[in-house]
């Protein structure tokens, strides 16, 4: 929702601006808008970023479609030439993320600026560039927090998982040996979509405390769920091995591996009393 309100916030600002420009440029308010709402990303540093592929991309296509129109006027083999030349320069990597801008400047270019080519290019780009500014002055301006409430929420997930499946085995020591019940060996799959959730909410919140002026605040609780997470991901991958050693004993045809009766019973007394009230660290709040 911030999103959102920054991007209307970009938009309108961007052509109320654009308005006021004189000239020839000032024919071509609309373009600013569109310009502002190309940065309008949920980080600074993506915003910052994207900034400058939609400029560079921008003054790609609009060189193409300038170029075909120097060829073959507004013909339809030259907006073919000019769309497939723009599909085939988004392709470069270093183009990729504003691919889809290339070949529709050049197909504005082709379309609106026939008449006057150089007027609309020097409207096109200037009004681009003008809505490009506002954009990141209004996210400078209005920077999103980091993503660390997503984040917390993912990590606590995992760590509840972990707990919730060494409750189930707990349980599943108790009762007599071998186990009747078969799906709790199935639970310790959970742990890799929660460990690459985790790795990607994480991932992101570090991301959205780059360039951004409100991160000061933020950056000792982003640290302390880096490494909660960290520490949850190795205790994840353990919990999930120990699970599939115990599967593999509860049946003796199916492995030369015995539990040992004191081992379920200490096994299960310490499952039962994890997390222990010690590990709830200051990232829970």
């Amino acid at each position: 929702m911030r999103l959102a309100w920054r991007a209307g916030a970009a938009a309108g600002a961007a052509w109320y601006l654009a308005t006021l420009v004189p000239g020839v440029l000032g024919q071509y308010p609309y373009y600013a808008p569109l310009g502002a709402l190309l940065v309008c990303y949920p980080t600074v540093f993506d915003s910052l970023r994207q900034s400058l592929y939609a400029v560079l991309a921008s003054g790609i296509g609009v060189g193409l479609g300038a170029t075909a129109l120097h060829l073959g006027g507004a013909r339809w083999w030259a907006v073919a030439v000019a769309v497939l030349a723009g599909i085939a320069a988004g392709a470069v990597p270093v183009l990729a993320a504003a691919r889809d801008l290339i070949p529709t400047a050049a197909l504005f270019t082709i379309l609106i600026g026939a008449a006057d080519p150089s007027g609309f290019m020097a409207g096109y780009l200037g009004q681009t560039l003008l809505g490009v500014l506002v954009g990141i002055a209004v996210t400078l301006a209005l920077p999103p927090p980091p993503q660390n409430a997503r984040a917390h929420r993912v990590v606590t997930r995992l760590r509840d998982g972990i707990a919730d499946h060494l409750q189930e085995m707990a349980e599943v020591l108790a009762e007599r040996w071998p186990p009747e019940r078969e799906e709790w060996t199935r639970h310790r799959h959970d742990f890799e979509p929660l460990i690459d959730a985790t790795r990607e909410a994480v991932r992101s919140a570090d991301a959205g405390r780059r360039a951004n002026l409100r991160a000061r605040a933020y950056r000792a609780r982003g640290q302390q769920l880096y490494e909660a997470a960290q520490t949850l991901e190795q205790l994840a991958v353990l919990v999930r091995d120990i699970s599939t050693v115990l599967a593999q004993t509860a049946w003796a045809e199916r492995t030369v591996l015995v539990l040992d009766p004191e081992l379920r019973t200490r096994s299960r007394r310490r499952w039962r009393t994890w997390p222990p009230r010690s590990g709830r660290r200051s990232w829970h709040t």
